[in-house]
């Protein structure tokens, strides 16, 4: 083959090398299509969203300004790092090119990442959303200029049926909606009236409560609802507290013996996409951990049951120990999904499984007690095949689950971290648990996190972070999780200062968050212009109790405890509790934190001990009932009882039996209390 002349190849370099100095050179001038304000974002949520040619913009009163200039509507995006689905939309859907061309034409578009600012994960459709797949971390909503709910995507639709197309097509008809502002029928408002304006009969009927859960017969467990399962273990602690035992392990025990069950950590994957818990998603809820944990914790106590005391055991030294890459809790850790959605730390495929457990006789046992095999277990994560791998064979799991561990040294992505409304639930069940396993090492470890909550203080309120120059105002979240944790910490001491520090923050809350309609807080007090209607009372359990029952339930113990100078407070505990019961049957399983404090509210009672083994007594009667408020009378706790005869003293309002022995008290207030179950007397 003949050779080209020099000169021609002399002419095509010198040509290359003209055109690659002139891109060089208009590489600047040339906008970056795949590129937004987002890039250098501190937030993963937001940052998440980098690569899309969508203008995206923080959600504030300019986004309104903008869409009226403009005469078109605003789609809101909101989610947090550690969604699933959120991830998965930010690669798929809303990189669709279909989808940013359209976003950018027709649509302000505005995202807003829920840790940080909580009530944007339950603004819209409160009620509703509990019968849509919005109980995932994230939502999509188009909003009229003026700030009215236009429409929501996904209301209902199996996550599998989502794609670009049906995106497209819910944009187009969501824009012609916005041009009338909004639909003919406002289902936002009148959710929002259904919340602030009902009142309910008094107490709700716990009867169809208890009802509504039992009637989920899943051979795998849990309460599975639109093809997915998400942990609730409000659901079945309100089993506990009904005394019905054999429906709490018949629906928790097949769940424990799933891959939602963290066995190399510690602690629980929160969600599954799949009935029978084979298709988990990886991300991790402090808080949620965190009631799972207090839940087996008073699972072991009602039962018996030691298996439930080791991994609640395992979730306590994990949060107390490395949730979290700096001194507090971090609120998640990040799902690290995969090719076939396995997880890059907690799946392990055949080959891997070859790698890490090179001895056969090993890898046998894990296959066969570990469920790794891929025809029963597709995601190929460690999960028990019985309760007695843990119980009885725990020396061979621990040396596997070592060695999984160490095959897998890749950092882990957490996500906001410092959180008040994480750290205060943490320490609060972190203390419950401890004091119930009459653990003092653990219990000092939980105390030293809660007892530098003072960091979050200025006066009576309270920041979102600890972070100095970067405070953000305190929700009602926040607010609460600090007296819980002071509430928590003065039961588990006997520490005075800490209950009245607790009872002050706790009555700012009341202030600053309270309506004209009592019984009705909001999560936000000033929500400002973003957008209207969109600040509403949460009933429903998202991976902590919702602050409705978070209300009910502090107020009523510091009440109790406080006797006639907590009057205002078990005031406040009843107005909210009734505000809601009459529409809280219709929530199903997702609303049981309202019924575990409700059901409190009909028997408002306490032990309080006297004498000089007060603190004995106290502890000895809080391991028989784990579930009742147990304390110490001194200082303003009681003081009507502080000079009767030693021993412990039945309150329920102003009738008071005592002085009682450890037995007699547990005898009269057991670990249940069945709603329709005389009080002994």
């Amino acid at each position: 083959m003949q050779r080209p002349r020099f000169g021609i190849v002399t002419a095509v370099v010198s040509t290359l090398v003209v055109f690659g100095v002139m891109a060089k050179y208009l590489q600047g001038q040339i906008p970056t299509v795949n590129a937004n304000r987002l890039g250098n974002s501190p937030n993963r949520f937001l940052a998440q969203a980098a690569s899309q040619s969508i203008d995206w913009q923080p959600f504030d009163e300019r986004v309104f300004s903008k869409a009226l200039n403009r005469g078109v509507p605003i789609l809101l995006v909101t989610g947090s790092a550690e969604s699933r689905f959120g991830r998965d939309a930010d690669k798929g859907l809303l990189n669709s090119p279909d989808v940013m061309t359209l976003l950018r034409h027709s649509f302000v578009c505005a995202r807003v990442d829920v840790d940080d600012t909580p009530r944007w994960a339950s603004a819209f459709l409160p009620m509703s959303r509990v019968r849509s797949s919005y109980l995932v971390n994230f939502g999509i909503y188009v909003l009229s200029g003026k700030g009215r709910l236009v429409a929501t995507y996904l209301p209902g639709t199996p996550l599998a049926n989502v794609d670009a197309k049906s995106l497209v097509a819910f944009l187009a008809r969501a824009e012609l909606d916005a041009a009338r502002d909004g639909p003919e029928v406002d289902t936002q408002s009148e959710e929002l009236n259904a919340l602030t304006q009902g009142q309910g009969p008094g107490l709700p009927d716990f009867g169809a409560h208890l009802a509504s859960l039992i009637q989920f017969d899943n051979p795998k467990g849990g309460f599975p609802f639109q093809g997915r399962q998400d942990l609730l273990p409000f659901a079945w602690r309100y089993m506990l507290l009904e005394g019905r035992f054999d429906a709490f392990q018949t629906s928790i025990d097949p769940v424990l013996l799933s891959p939602a069950v963290n066995l190399l950590d510690g602690g629980f994957f929160r969600d599954a996409r799949s009935p029978d818990w084979s298709q988990v998603d990886f991300d991790e809820s402090a808080q949620l951990d965190a009631e799972m944990m207090w839940t087996l914790a008073l699972g072991a106590a009602a039962t018996g049951d030691p298996f439930y005391r080791k991994l609640a055991e395992r979730a306590f030294d994990r949060l107390a120990g490395d949730f979290g890459d700096t001194e507090w809790v971090a609120a998640s850790q990040v799902g690290d999904e995969k090719d076939q959605d396995r997880s890059a730390r907690y799946s392990f495929s055949p080959r891997a499984l070859r790698d890490v457990l090179p001895d056969s006789a090993r890898r046998d046992w894990a296959q066969q007690h570990l469920r790794l095999r891929v025809s029963e277990n597709p995601l190929m994560v460690p999960s028990l095949v019985s309760k007695d791998v843990l119980l009885r064979d725990s020396k061979t799991l621990n040396e596997c689950l070592d060695q999984f561990r160490a095959a897998r040294t890749q950092p882990r992505t957490f996500g906001a971290t410092g959180l008040l409304e994480v750290n205060g639930l943490v320490a609060s069940r972190l203390i419950a648990c401890a004091r119930l396993w009459n653990d003092t090492t653990r219990l000092q470890k939980a105390l030293d996190l809660a007892l530098r909550f003072d960091t979050y203080r200025a006066s009576d309120d309270v920041s979102r972070t600890p972070v100095a120059g970067e405070r953000k105002p305190g929700s009602l979240a926040d607010y609460l999780a600090y007296s819980d944790s002071c509430l928590e910490t003065f039961l588990a001491t006997g520490r005075l200062d800490r209950l009245r520090e607790g009872a002050k923050v706790l009555r700012r809350a009341i202030f600053l968050f309270g309506t004209s309609n009592p019984g009705v807080f909001v999560l936000d007090s000033a929500p400002g212009r973003v957008p209207l209607d969109a600040n509403p009372p949460e009933i429903l359990d998202r991976y902590r109790e919702s602050t409705c029952s978070y209300m009910i339930r502090l107020s009523l113990a510091y009440g109790t405890l406080m006797g006639k100078g907590g009057a205002d407070l078990k005031r406040v505990a009843y107005d909210t509790g009734s505000r809601f019961s009459g529409i809280a049957n219709e929530f199903g399983p997702f609303d049981s934190g309202y019924f575990c404090a409700s059901a409190r509210l009909s028997r408002a009672e306490g032990a309080f001990c006297v004498g000089p083994r007060a603190d004995q007594l106290a502890r000895d009667l809080y391991l028989r009932v784990p579930t009742r408020l147990v304390a110490i009378v001194g200082g303003e706790v009681r003081p009507d009882l502080a000079k009767k005869a030693p021993g412990i003293y039945f309150a329920r309002g102003e009738d008071v039996v005592g002085p009682l022995t450890v037995e007699a008290a547990a005898r009269i207030m057991p670990l249940a209390f069945p709603f329709d179950a005389p009080t002994p007397r």
